[in-house]
């Protein structure tokens, strides 16, 4: 008798290690695609910044909200360089991404492309 409750208590605390096992790799899968989509909402507007840049080369960003995402599009630099910066805010994370461009007759050229220091 004292056998069984052994063995079960031993299935009964590998259950539950198993199950603090299962909710821990969920939250680190659900903190990855929070990261993730961070990333890619700066990535799109940046985008969209170099595109308002290649309309308007007076255009120095804006702040957009989607939904519960946000992103910050800051232009800075002289008329022919510039510096387009953009950071997301998906979730508890925040991303950013940076270009370094020039303008010649309308048409934007990217010479660097990175993700800056402190995101």
């Amino acid at each position: 008798m004292i056998a069984v409750v052994i063995i079960a208590s031993a299935g009964l605390v590998l259950a539950v290690g198993a199950i603090f096992l299962s909710l821990d790799h969920l939250a680190i899968s659900s903190d990855r695609a929070s990261g993730s989509k961070a990333l890619a909402l700066a990535d799109g507007c940046l985008r969209l910044g170099l595109r308002h840049l290649e309309l308007d080369d007076n255009y120095r960003g804006e702040n957009l909200s989607l939904g519960a995402e946000s992103c910050i599009i800051k232009v800075t630099g002289e008329r022919m360089e510039k510096t387009v910066l953009a950071s997301a805010v998906s979730g508890n994370y925040s991303r950013a991404v940076e270009a370094e461009v020039v303008i010649a007759s309308g048409v934007i050229s990217v010479r660097h492309y990175r993700l800056p220091d402190g995101y």
